[in-house]
């Protein structure tokens, strides 16, 4: 475990844009108290919160496990704040995950629970898009693509949050994403974070897991 720790140092603080995972779980995880509710989704932000971050106290990580249902992540993190209101809750979760269930940020607005959506946006469905890229050597239907401009596309989810009336960040260099946690573990309101995350990076898994060996035959 020291040996994977250093492995993957170096992307923790990684100044890459778009911003590399790793750095993303190593900020969260330097802001967030012990005892604060973890809740994640499907693809990377499981996978990768499983691998390299560190669990302190019992029931603070609630993943959708097995079942892997998409958009479990974003719903979910209301239940877990409103059992344990005096508690710091967040939800890392996928930008596809996000799109999936968007109206549960009407509902924390009515009811103002005070929890923390951190978008983790790689502009696919990250997980299966590597997995097809892996074994097919293409990416139908995993990329989000405006057909128009053959450019990546997804929603401002931080525009929609305060449509919602929700606190919105946008978030697409690392040294906002310090400021921008702080803010949102600060607020006595929900909050997002829409955080721009790079989709292609190489996560280092060789000999803990990698998902790609799991799935290669």
């Amino acid at each position: 475990m020291t040996a994977w720790r250093k492995e993957i140092s170096v992307h923790n603080v990684s100044d890459a844009v778009p911003i590399r995972p790793e750095r993303i779980l190593a900020e969260v995880r330097a802001l967030l108290p012990k005892d604060s509710i973890v809740v994640t989704d499907v693809g990377w932000n499981k996978n990768g919160l499983a691998q390299q971050f560190p669990i302190y106290k019992p029931m603070t990580h609630l993943p959708p496990s097995g079942l892997a249902t998409m958009g479990f992540g974003p719903a979910a993190v209301l239940g877990a704040k409103l059992g344990a209101p005096d508690k710091k809750t967040i939800a890392l979760v996928g930008d596809g995950a996000m799109s999936a269930v968007l109206g549960v940020l009407a509902t924390a607005k009515e009811r103002n629970i005070q929890v923390i959506w951190l978008v983790m946006n790689n502009h696919s469905y990250g997980t299966i898009y590597g997995l097809q890229n892996h074994a097919f050597g293409r990416n139908i239907g995993t990329r989000f693509v405006c057909q128009e401009t053959q450019k990546d596309y997804n929603p401002d989810f931080a525009a929609a949050a305060r449509a919602f009336g929700i606190e919105g960040i946008f978030i697409d260099k690392p040294e906002q994403l310090k400021p921008a946690l702080e803010k949102a573990l600060n607020s006595d309101k929900p909050v997002l974070l829409d955080v721009s995350m790079d989709r292609d990076v190489a996560v280092p898994t060789d000999g803990y897991w990698d998902i790609l060996d799991i799935y290669q035959y």
